[in-house]
């Protein structure tokens, strides 16, 4: 049996090229008909691409920056259980209260979380060596391949989907208004191409959530800032020896919005502010 286009639906879900290593190898196992334990060799390589896939969406440093964390792991001094990474990868540092009251039920996140925890259980259980996983027919191993794909699948599935709902809910919560805010207070710093300039307007035409954070969230904006450029002094401008025009740049910006108890009043700073002037040369 040929795994290729299972191979390539998983490479879709995943983003880097260890993980994609990973998987090649992981499947490479079911190519040597000789080994009885070749199957069990590919889930045990499986449930490994499961928990790399989970320590990179929540790294050690960043749970541990966590309001909720809490060290629930007897004689270490910064242990850190699965299920505290789970939570992490769903809703980053987000407190539990935060989310109830403003974002989702609590009680979805917590289903999510039993099906993340039972999908790992199921990858865990196809790699011990027992007599109904060891020297299998070929059927066989196809039907468990099959299970164990599965359960890889909704484990990454949920992560993601669940992560987008409370994503999506809190960009709700957000606005235009205060993203431009924001940008105003630093207009001053903003350097184009004339001896003077003024802002005259800042408009976000989009704005989205980029990460959940330890702290904080991390918002990817984009939009036009208007200008008036004026070269010369005022009085130049009076004897028409100056010059003055307005237009328009596209912008990116990155912000980043500290956890609040209420998100719409969350204290959004700016990290970078980057103003695209090539349509002025052209």
């Amino acid at each position: 049996m040929t795994y290729k286009n299972t191979i390539s639906e998983l490479k879709a879900l995943i983003s880097n090229d260890f993980e994609n290593r990973l998987i090649e190898a992981a499947f490479k196992n079911l190519e040597y008909s000789a080994n009885v334990l070749r199957f069990n060799n590919f889930a045990y390589s499986i449930r490994e691409l499961s928990r790399h896939i989970l320590y990179s969406l929540a790294p050690n440093e960043e749970v541990l920056q966590c309001s909720w964390y809490r060290n629930l792991i007897a004689d270490s001094t910064h242990g850190i259980t699965r299920g505290q990474r789970i939570k992490y990868a769903i809703q980053g540092g987000l407190n539990d209260q935060i989310l109830t009251n403003q974002v989702i039920d609590i009680h979805y996140i917590k289903k999510a979380q039993k099906s993340l925890t039972d999908s790992i259980e199921i990858l865990s259980k196809y790699t011990h060596v027992n007599p109904d996983t060891f020297e299998i027919s070929q059927t066989e191993i196809d039907d468990l391949v099959s299970k164990v794909i599965s359960s890889l699948k909704l484990f990454i599935n949920t992560i993601n989907e669940t992560r987008k709902y409370i994503i999506n809910n809190i960009e709700d919560k957000l606005t235009n208004e205060l993203i431009e805010h924001t940008l105003w207070e630093v207009k001053d710093d903003i350097d184009i191409l004339a001896t003077h300039h003024n802002i005259e307007e800042i408009e976000v035409s989009k704005y989205y959530i980029n990460k959940i954070g330890a702290k904080e969230l991390d918002i990817l904006a984009e939009g036009t800032v208007k200008v008036r450029l004026q070269w010369g002094s005022d009085g130049d401008l009076r004897r028409g020896d100056g010059a003055e025009m307005n237009t328009s740049f596209p912008f990116e910006s990155s912000l980043n919005a500290k956890f609040n108890k209420k998100i719409q009043y969350s204290k959004i700073e700016l990290d970078n502010f980057d103003v695209n002037t090539d349509s002025w040369y052209e």
